[in-house]
């Protein structure tokens, strides 16, 4: 049993991260998981939670060309690291579902790990948004539980780390 993300191959980490995204969006409201469609409005959606905290947004937010394989490891520690998604993704890491139980192709690396990074924020904050004559913006609120408006900060922070 591997215990440690950096224990697992490319394709493992991919498998143990979407299966991951599957119940922690499981455990979300509805609302939460139709908030946001598509890998596009997921990359909107980190590019303005970055801009808004007042960190270098990058051009494009994993884009679908390459692998990001460190991404998705450096995702898969943080959500072990917190305590909110840490029994979900543990088990995981511990014993990863084979190829036969999930298929992840690693040329969708930057699908994944994009689903992945927005349902760990939405286990930390609301992110509404709205469409409206062809443009898309996001509103990230804090959950009634979460401490302070500077926890929208040190996520961004987080985030960035990431990228």
């Amino acid at each position: 049993m591997a215990t440690d993300v950096s224990k697992l191959d490319d394709a493992a980490v991919l498998r143990v991260l979407s299966a991951a995204t599957e119940q922690l969006r499981a455990r979300m409201p509805q609302t939460a998981n139709q908030s946001v469609k598509s890998a596009d409005e997921a990359r909107a959606a980190v590019s303005q939670l970055l801009e808004r905290a007042g960190s270098d947004t990058p051009h494009n937010v994993l884009p679908d060309e390459g692998s990001h394989t460190a991404q998705a490891r450096a995702l898969l520690r943080l959500m072990l690291q917190d305590s909110g998604t840490h029994a979900v993704v543990q088990p995981l890491v511990d014993n990863p579902p084979d190829d036969e139980q999930r298929s992840v192709e690693l040329a969708l690396a930057g699908a994944v790990i994009l689903g992945g990074l927005v349902t760990w924020l939405q286990t930390k904050i609301e992110i509404d948004v709205e469409r409206q004559d062809g443009k898309t913006n996001f509103r990230f609120h804090m959950k009634k539980e979460a401490g302070s408006e500077s926890l929208i900060q040190s996520l961004a922070k987080q985030v960035a780390g990431l990228l």
